[in-house]
């Protein structure tokens, strides 16, 4: 009887367990992303778009920017970044989804 008692127990306790269940799934930041926008944001006081820096890891979407676009962007001067987005143009291999900088 004590053996039935415990394999309810334990079918009990692991029945409570998340087992990676999609809730659970950590968000992860972009390297150099807030830097990046906030150096876009600076050269371009209008951008009204929203650029998310952090992503789940088993997320099928990908991030607004990736680490490369990051850094090459931050790079970037105010003049090329102002320039590209009026054009509508790609800068580092983003495409923002505004026109609007100053």
């Amino acid at each position: 009887m004590r053996w039935l008692v415990a394999v309810a127990v334990l079918l009990s306790l692991a029945a409570c367990e998340t087992f990676g269940a999609p809730n659970e799934n950590p968000s992860r930041t972009v390297e150099g992303c807030e830097d990046a926008v906030k150096h876009l944001r600076s050269c371009c006081p209008r951008f009204n778009s929203y650029i998310s820096c952090t992503y789940l890891s088993n997320a099928v979407a990908s991030p607004d920017l990736t680490a490369n676009e990051s850094r090459c962007l931050a790079k970037r001067s105010c003049a090329e970044i102002e320039r590209a987005i009026a054009a509508g143009d790609r800068v580092c291999g983003f495409l923002a989804p505004t026109k609007q900088c100053r």
